[in-house]
């Protein structure tokens, strides 16, 4: 929320090479002790119940920007 950029580790997640895109799986990230919460227009990730991601819905999906490490 802030602007800054913040790292995020997530484990046991799938890799695979022949998507273009990255998906997140909800289960996966509950399953890590994230909080998922959606409204109309937005996705919050939250960990240790503050934001750690938030994304704006584009075209029926939300977005997630995020880099590689």
């Amino acid at each position: 929320r802030d602007g800054k950029h913040k790292s995020m580790v997530l484990q046991d997640m799938y890799y695979v090479p022949e998507l273009h895109v990255n998906l997140l799986s909800v289960p996966c990230l509950t399953r890590q002790g994230l909080g998922v919460t959606f409204d109309e227009n937005t996705c919050k990730i939250l960990m240790n119940s503050k934001v750690a991601a938030l994304t704006h819905k584009q075209n029926s999906l939300y977005i997630l920007q995020v880099s590689p490490h």
